[in-house]
């Protein structure tokens, strides 16, 4: 068990600052333990009586897996009492109103249903609501502001004194994901309570479908937020190891070529309408060229069967997971289809998916066989176990993309996973990329780090101009 002396500076720096300001906001990459700053902040807090208690609000996996567990690692946090709110309405309610409880957890989707019982039981009965403080852990989840999540939750915000968001990726698609992030933590005092006000200020139309960031739109937001915003890298407080990003590409037979080309047709011409009213059908498509590039498709949107395609990815990753000879390789899948056909591909290795990993039991049998080296391959959606998923780094440095995201939060967070603290090897990301397809695009969208809607154009469109070049 650790003591609060073995808490690196960058740490103390950052309960420093959680502690003497009201509201804070932590940019701190993965790996540089934003969960035990700020339960070392809260607790002081709270030992000093300037809180009564805390309310964390996460990731469902992160409620569950995380915040208690990291608890248990430090002298001066085992008399905290943590309690979860999750199952049934009356399940929930019994946590909220438990007493001798210092830290309540929820997952973002019951924020409704916090706010609608904390009036009923509290507000409208001019009683103190039995927490004071606020942690929004991803509060990157709250990135628009136009959700019912943050109208929800505003109608409570001044019940609390002192509030902290925590975030490794806080403006994935540009300084518009800032907007919704500070009005829960500051209802609007810096950046304003109106989104259309927001955009209006901060960006200017150049297009029906477009609009670009002034110039000093940066500048002007980092000033206006810099007195409650600490950001740190983990390339400036961690001797990380090294990132090998390489690109193995796949290619399509003739008679499959053709079957590709036509869909991604299909999909420009959709793309090129413009049409609003075609922005689904847009999506489909491009989600139906992505999903034929890993090897199978559904053929009907919505409907949970797929139709093999090819094996291409599949003979790619067996060449990985040979050259890996026996050490663990993490593969992260984009699609249902791709899951299943690499668990029946690989199924004398015993593989692990971990997304379907629900319960504490089984994610900790899971663990345990990845860092006993039990476990040659291990697959994982990246938006259900990109957080909240610690300690992989200790077993294995190879890790595999058999199909891309478009989201750089969770390309990031994925990533983290091996390329963080603890990792005493140089991390290879093999990235399978089928030539001449919508995989390109993505890979290049990630590389650029710019990923609203307006450079997911831009990278398709860029795309296809190499394409044409290429023929």
């Amino acid at each position: 068990m650790m003591e609060m002396h073995q808490l690196h500076e960058y740490q103390k720096r950052c309960v420093d600052f959680q502690c003497s300001h009201p509201e804070t906001a932590l940019w701190v990459d993965p790996g540089l333990g934003k969960t035990v700053t700020t339960l070392t902040s809260a607790a002081h807090l709270l030992n000093t009586g300037f809180l009564r208690g805390v309310l964390v609000v996460a990731p469902i996996r992160v409620c569950r897996l995380v915040w208690k567990q990291e608890s248990k690692k430090w002298a001066h946090l085992q008399h905290l009492n943590f309690m979860l709110m999750t199952g049934t309405r009356d399940q929930r309610t019994r946590a909220l109103l438990k007493e001798g409880t210092h830290i309540w957890l929820i997952n973002y989707e019951n924020l409704g249903w916090l706010a609608e019982t904390l009036h009923t039981y509290f507000i409208a009965k001019d009683r103190p609501l039995p927490f004071d403080g606020l942690v929004w852990d991803e509060i990157s989840k709250c990135k628009n502001s136009a959700t019912q999540r943050v109208k929800s939750v505003r109608k409570i915000l001044p019940h609390f004194k002192w509030k902290t968001g925590l975030t490794g990726t806080p403006a994935s698609n540009g300084y518009k994901d800032l907007h919704g992030q500070f009005l829960v933590l500051d209802e609007g005092k810096r950046l304003g309570t109106s989104k259309t006000a927001f955009r209006t200020r901060f960006y200017k139309k150049v297009g029906p479908f477009k609009e670009v960031a002034f110039d000093d739109t940066e500048t002007v937001i980092k000033n206006l937020i810099g007195d409650m915003t600490i950001e740190m890298s983990a390339a400036d407080y961690l001797k990380m190891p090294d990132l090998i990003v390489n690109n193995v590409f796949v290619e399509f037979d003739d008679a499959t070529r053709l079957r590709y080309d036509q869909m991604e047709k299909d999909f420009f011409i959709k793309l090129d309408s413009g049409a609003e009213k075609e922005m689904f059908n847009q999506a489909s498509l491009m989600n139906t060229c992505l999903q034929f590039s890993n090897g199978a498709i559904y053929p009907v949107a919505g409907m949970p069967l797929w139709e093999p395609i090819h094996q291409l990815k599949l003979d790619a990753l067996d060449d990985i997971v040979e050259e890996a000879a026996g050490k663990p390789v993490l593969c992260w899948y984009a699609y249902r289809s791709d899951a299943a056909r690499i668990m029946e591909r690989f199924k004398d290795l015993n593989p692990i998916n971990l997304t379907e990993c629900k319960s504490e039991h089984s994610l900790n049998v899971a663990m345990h066989r990845w860092k006993t080296g039990d476990c040659q391959l291990m697959i994982i959606h990246p938006l259900s176990a990109g957080h909240g998923i610690d300690g992989l780094q200790a077993a294995g440095h190879t890790m595999v993309w058999f199909g891309l995201t478009w989201s750089l939060d969770s390309y990031d967070q994925a990533v983290a996973r091996l390329h963080r603290q603890g990792q005493g090897q140089p991390v290879i990301c093999h990235r399978i990329l089928t030539k001449d397809t919508l995989d390109q695009a993505q890979a290049d969208a990630l590389d650029a780090k710019a990923l609203d809607q307006n450079a997911l154009r831009l990278a398709v469109k860029k795309y296809r101009e190499n394409k044409l070049n290429s023929s």
